[in-house]
């Protein structure tokens, strides 16, 4: 192969791969592929649950199943020693969860004492959905 065919199949791979990452195709992707913010912003990595049971629950603070979190809580402190691992993911897509993380946490914390992981709100639906919620559909 000469060097110019060399750089335009190069090219064209590159362009193909491009393609393939930016259309957010998750197809062949896990569970673990994925990451999100936590309620403290501290980037949460799925990767580091491989293997593990992951027991993820959409949830929102103005919600009339607020009060779910006290039975993930429960949940939570049963299951704290094996390798279950409860993840809140907080979500205003249905107008019912507060923009602040400091409100949120404040919901979260002074009435139900969370000790599971709870995510930063993210979108679940719309036109900008987080691709873990791509991937699950």
């Amino acid at each position: 192969m000469n060097n110019i065919t060399t750089k335009i199949i190069r090219l064209i791979t590159f362009l193909l791969m491009f393609f393939y990452v930016s259309t957010g195709n998750t197809k062949n992707m896990t569970i673990y592929d994925f990451s999100f913010e936590d309620i403290d912003g501290n980037l949460v990595n799925l990767d580091k649950f491989r293997g593990k049971p992951i027991f993820m629950v959409n949830t929102a603070s103005r919600c009339g199943y607020t009060p779910q979190y006290a039975n993930l809580q429960n949940l939570f402190i049963n299951y704290k020693d094996t390798d279950l691992t409860i993840l809140a993911v907080t979500s205003n897509s249905f107008n019912q969860e507060y923009s602040s993380n400091e409100d949120i946490k404040k919901i979260c914390l002074v009435n139900y004492d969370v000790g599971f992981i709870t995510s930063s709100p993210i979108n679940v639906r719309g036109s900008n959905p987080h691709n873990i919620f791509n991937w699950l559909k």
